[in-house]
């Protein structure tokens, strides 16, 4: 199912931009793994990647493996790794497909051994160095090794891990981080075993700490033309030559709608819960997308402060419309937003005219870092909620 009421933009020229300023951090030999997991955080799965190849991207990265499946499906031919868990029951169509899994313990590589394999299955082997999620540790990474080679159907090329705290700038932690990554490397090279793909660098890591990129830098939200952190985006900027472009990064989505309804009122309260009370006359703009189309139920905006609830804040969210800042009033609903457009002349507003909620409109803008802090997330989960029945335009 679609939604021709909204849509999202995708600009292939700011991709082609982000990717050739990323690949300049980047010696010439580390290879640049472009993370598409989750459907592109939201900007479109195979259209994306389709884009990343185009522009550079040496592998692929995916949350599972439907979506590395998918983009076989589409004829990409790179490589791809699934960055999350595979069922066992799955391994098979991995191998089958060219699809490169983690192997994250003891147990999993002993399931393995146990598959039969018509083509061989690649494998990377996530470690842990910190994170505490899904990882081998130190002491066990020698046995693992040797249980996946005891089948000649295993190639075992890779051996990553996950940094926990580089978007904070939390230097120590990330220092402890690569130290054991570096120890873990020294172990297996003291066994004499090297393996070729090494990395644990993703966009935080990739823009701070050039000693971190090993054999390959995975990067996700930096392709999006979105900022890791703003705290990673000041050390970055502080510290860059002085012919860097600028700026070094462009947000490549857009979320647009259309205005469905425009009425006149000048009392009562506006929307659920009479959260928001009529103090004078207004004209306001319904658009029809709400929470469920991935507006934050957090952006609402109230008056009635008894009537807050955990979800609302003080601080409205806001839309653009007829290149104006326009604030929303009221409870954001499931599938629907009220907007007061009272400043706006009359004569220019009309039914069926542009909502921009990310993106810019003449010379206003709203984007996901401004949205994320008023509903105190992040920008990856702002654009990463966008449903996927909202179409994704490449343009």
């Amino acid at each position: 199912m679609t939604n021709d009421l909204a849509h999202v933009e995708i600009s292939k020229e700011n991709i082609a931009y982000n990717f050739t300023n990323i690949k300049s951090l980047l010696r010439k030999k580390v290879r640049l793994m472009a993370v598409v997991k989750s459907n592109a955080y939201g900007h479109g799965l195979v259209e994306f990647a389709q884009e990343a190849v185009k522009n550079g991207a040496d592998y692929l990265g995916v949350v599972n493996i439907d979506e590395a499946i998918a983009l076989r499906e589409a004829r990409i031919i790179k490589p791809i790794l699934v960055l999350g868990y595979v069922p066992i029951e799955r391994v098979v169509e991995a191998a089958k497909n060219y699809i490169d899994i983690a192997v994250v313990d003891q147990e999993y590589a002993v399931n393995l051994i146990k598959l039969k394999f018509s083509t061989k299955l690649r494998v990377h082997l996530k470690v842990e160095t910190g994170i505490n999620r899904l990882g081998i540790k130190r002491a066990n990474i020698l046995s693992v090794y040797k249980e996946l080679s005891k089948s000649k159907k295993i190639d075992i090329i890779g051996l990553y891990s996950h940094l926990a705290s580089v978007e904070e700038n939390n230097l120590d932690y990330t220092a402890n981080q690569f130290q054991e990554f570096g120890e873990i490397i020294k172990l297996l090279k003291i066994n004499n075993i090297e393996i070729p793909l090494k990395h644990i660098a993703a966009s935080g890591a990739a823009l701070l700490f050039p000693e971190s990129h090993f054999d390959m830098v995975r990067m996700g939200i930096i392709c999006y033309g979105l900022w890791p952190s703003g705290e990673n985006k000041a050390s970055f900027l502080e510290n860059a030559d002085v012919d860097l472009p600028k700026p070094f990064i462009k947000p490549v989505l857009s979320y647009k709608t259309k205005i469905a309804q425009i009425k006149e009122v000048s009392s009562g309260f506006i929307g659920y819960g009479c959260t928001y009370r009529i103090t004078k006359e207004m004209r306001l703009a319904i658009i029809p997308i709400g929470y469920y189309e991935g507006l934050d139920r957090g952006l609402s905006c109230s008056t009635t402060s008894k009537k807050v609830t955990k979800t609302e804040r003080t601080g409205c969210g806001n839309v653009i419309i007829s290149g104006a800042i326009c604030p929303i009033v009221g409870r954001i609903c499931m599938n629907m937003t009220i907007i007061d457009i009272s400043k706006l002349n009359p004569r220019t507003v009309h039914v069926g005219d542009e909502v921009v909620i990310i993106g810019k409109q003449g010379n206003k803008e709203i984007s996901a870092e401004e949205m994320a802090q008023k509903i105190d997330t992040i920008n990856y989960e702002v654009v990463a909620r966008i449903p996927e029945h909202i179409p994704r335009i490449y343009v």
